[in-house]
């Protein structure tokens, strides 16, 4: 956890755009970027503290990431609803570790989702598009 840098989580849907959640950390804690930056503008990036960062690690390490497999595919060849996605987690002085899929997900995925939502994050783990219509929804009400 004291290595990790930064994490990228980037989903696509074939045939739209992509979207992506990225904490990086910084000598004050971290920062979150994400898709709400390209559907609010003026909204500014997330700064969490040191320890609301080592508690996301935390949260974040136990749902066992590194060990998921390089790639996972679907066996279905030319699939008209491929969803893809790829992590990647930076260290220092260390390889980043890289884990993709389309349309096939690792374990834990839903429950890293949750995390992620429960930080007032968008699911992105979701068909694009909907998202962002859902967590407007649930500012308003």
């Amino acid at each position: 956890m004291a290595t990790t840098r930064q994490i990228v989580l980037t989903t696509n849907q074939k045939g739209t755009a992509s979207q992506n959640l990225t904490f990086t950390r910084t000598p004050t804690g971290a920062t979150i970027e994400g898709p709400f930056l390209c559907y609010y503008p003026d909204l500014p990036e997330i700064y969490i503290d040191p320890q609301q960062w080592q508690q996301l690690l935390a949260d974040f390490f136990k749902l066992y990431v590194l060990d998921w497999r390089s790639d996972y595919q679907n066996d279905v060849k030319n699939s008209d609803t491929a969803f893809s996605w790829e992590l990647k987690i930076s260290f220092d002085h260390q390889q980043p570790f890289c884990s993709r899929g389309q349309d096939l997900y690792p374990p834990y995925w839903e429950a890293l989702m949750t995390l992620f939502t429960k930080l007032g994050l968008p699911n992105i783990g979701k068909a694009l598009g909907q998202n962002f219509l859902q967590l407007q929804t649930q500012t308003v009400s």
